[in-house]
């Protein structure tokens, strides 16, 4: 889904409108502001909730517990995550009512635990 704002920058805000049927787009909500920062950062935030990443830098390790995507996501990849000095590429597929993660590249030593 791409959004209707310039440069692909995410809106202020997503509002209740229901999506244009003809283009399968969010509809553009004619006051927000554009960029904001907050709403970018929501972004990280859903995505860490939603796969439950739980990073910890000092302790060189990342752990993934038990990570569900919406029903509407059936793959999800996560290309160059920084956690300390390693870098992941990450790669989340649902298959009925689990999801299952896989790491596909790692550049570091970061210890990944995946608790499913």
């Amino acid at each position: 889904m791409t959004l209707l704002q310039p440069y692909e920058r995410p809106p202020e805000l997503f509002c209740g409108y229901e999506c244009n049927s003809e283009s399968d787009r969010p509809v553009q909500y004619p006051v927000a502001c554009s960029p904001q920062a907050w709403a970018t950062g929501s972004i990280f935030q859903l995505l860490q909730m939603m796969l439950n990443l739980v990073p910890d830098a000092p302790e060189n390790q990342l752990r993934i517990i038990d990570p569900l995507l919406p029903e509407s996501i059936k793959q999800l990849s996560l290309n160059n995550l920084r956690i300390g000095s390693t870098l992941l590429d990450l790669e989340f597929e649902r298959s009925g009512s689990s999801t299952a993660c896989r790491v596909t590249k790692k550049r570091g030593n970061l210890r990944v635990i995946i608790e499913a």
